[in-house]
């Protein structure tokens, strides 16, 4: 499991562009980015190569930010790849929460959270190719 950062946003024209300058002046790297709003306020969810750092770093300037457990996983960029990794998580007894794709390294990542018990087992007897820190965070990281 890797760590996704959460940042909440008040719906107000160029907040998320306002974020992601701070995150490119600090040399934050964004591997990944979901965005979800309402009226009042946007969810943005993101992979960046720093997550424990970079939420603090933002909760320092006044953001609403944390980090969450998620999985990466690698899916064959084909027709039904996406199917494929929901059946596994589904035979596995694992909920999806929410997901999202990305493009890391030249290959499909589809970031997933979620839920079932004993999650790091089920997982494993899924069969993906899950991602790992490393493949995604600085060396000095957290």
């Amino acid at each position: 499991m890797i760590d996704q950062l959460t940042v909440c946003l008040p719906a107000e024209p160029g907040r998320l562009a306002k974020m992601c300058r701070v995150l490119g002046e600090e040399g934050v790297q964004i591997h990944a980015l979901m965005v979800a709003d309402n009226v009042d306020f946007a969810i943005v969810r993101l992979i960046v190569d720093r997550p424990q750092a970079t939420a603090v770093m933002l909760s320092e300037l006044g953001y609403d930010a944390s980090t969450s457990k998620v999985v990466a996983i690698r899916v064959d960029n084909v027709p039904g790849g996406l199917a494929q990794l929901l059946d596994k998580l589904h035979s596995s007894d694992l909920a999806v929460a929410y997901a999202y794709s990305c493009s890391i390294d030249d290959g499909t990542v589809d970031i997933v959270r979620v839920q079932g018990e004993p999650m790091e087992l089920k997982l494993q007897d899924a069969g993906l190719r899950l991602l790992e820190a490393k493949d995604l965070y600085v060396v000095d990281a957290d």
